[in-house]
């Protein structure tokens, strides 16, 4: 049982380093360039540049962009002094909202940093291959694995 929680979370860590890599590269790129990626019926839009992520849900008067990955067209324009803002209609209802890239960098950064220290983190009193509870062991030897530990200090 603990043998499959130590594998699910060191695939958790990996995944999250590859998102933050992959977030981290975006972002710097998207100081430089930008993208946007448009449904199929364009009723979603998601922008990338200049440091910001935009997110529409109700993109159907756009109906110049064309669908799938392209380079950004300049038929979105959004100028805010704001970091967070929401994009309303003149009724008032929202339709989409503008976040930084750095706050999608760190909501990812937060589970995957819980998932490393909890990974690299020993206890004491237990194997250090396996987890396993070595309190009362005086084999030197753990029960679980067979890993040889030197003392309970060490486990």
């Amino acid at each position: 049982m603990h043998e499959a929680v130590t594998r699910t979370r060191r695939v958790l860590l990996w995944m999250g380093v590859l998102l933050l890599l992959a977030i981290a590269f975006a972002s710097l790129m998207s100081l430089m360039h930008s993208v946007q990626w448009v449904s199929s019926d364009r009723s979603y839009i998601a922008y990338g540049g200049s440091g910001r992520v935009i997110l529409i849900w109700e993109g159907k008067h756009y109906r110049r962009l064309r669908p799938g990955w392209t380079h950004a067209q300049t038929i979105i324009h959004w100028r805010s002094n704001y970091w967070f803002d929401a994009m309303r209609r003149r009724n008032g209802s929202m339709v989409g909202v503008v976040v930084p890239s750095w706050f999608v960098f760190s909501t990812c950064l937060v589970p995957t940093g819980f998932v490393w220290y909890r990974a690299r983190q020993r206890r004491a009193g237990l194997c250090v291959n396996c987890g396993y509870d070595l309190h009362g062991n005086e084999s030197g030897r753990c029960p679980e694995c067979g890993v040889m530990v030197k003392s309970l200090e060490h486990a």
